[in-house]
């Protein structure tokens, strides 16, 4: 049984080859809604009332002062000219890019200084940028129980939204996460 909102985002089926004004991003949607209700029946919250949406980037103004409140050290340099004019898509992805970069940097360098860059454009595409001090681990240490699964679920995001993303060590003793999104 298909939910209301599943159908609200599905691709016309009696129309063959057809693609949508806003092509992989309505795809995206419809995807994307699908995994989020069948994980939500997996956990025993299935029902066909539709979620609030989700936060885009218009958010950012708020997540970066709760950073700051929470008393991370962070530079941010926010390169839009309204955050709230990033399709809501792509802003989207991006806003959760950032709130995981950021809970990576609290969790793994600590009180050290963050560096966020946050720049694009439409037809140009958005580019985020996370830098931090990489974290030192003592001899005899491990990582810290569940290291990288966020990343490998932003790697994950970006791909499908038709970007990509990269972090690891920037050989200056730095940990750097960069993504970059389409923005049609």
């Amino acid at each position: 049984m298909r939910s209301a909102a599943v159908a609200a985002h599905e691709p016309p089926v009696d129309q063959p080859g057809f693609v949508p004004a806003d092509g992989p991003f309505r795809l995206e949607r419809y995807a994307l809604c699908v995994a989020s209700l069948a994980a939500g029946c997996r956990r025993g919250r299935c029902s066909a009332v539709p979620q609030p949406p989700q936060p885009t980037l218009a958010a950012l103004p708020d997540l970066l002062e709760e950073s700051r409140a929470a008393g991370m050290r962070l530079n941010a340099d926010v390169r839009l000219a309204d955050p709230a004019a990033v399709p809501d898509v792509v802003g989207r992805h991006a806003l959760r890019i950032v709130q995981e970069a950021l809970t990576n940097a609290r969790k793994h360098a600590g009180p050290a200084p963050v560096d966020l860059r946050i720049e694009g454009a439409p037809g140009q595409g958005l580019t985020i940028e996370v830098r931090n001090p990489a974290q030192v681990l003592t001899t005899g240490t491990t990582q810290i129980p569940g290291s990288g699964t966020g990343l490998v679920g932003l790697t994950e995001r970006a791909t499908l939204s038709g970007g990509h993303l990269e972090h690891g060590l920037d050989g200056h003793g730095g940990f750097r996460l960069r993504a970059w999104l389409p923005w049609p």
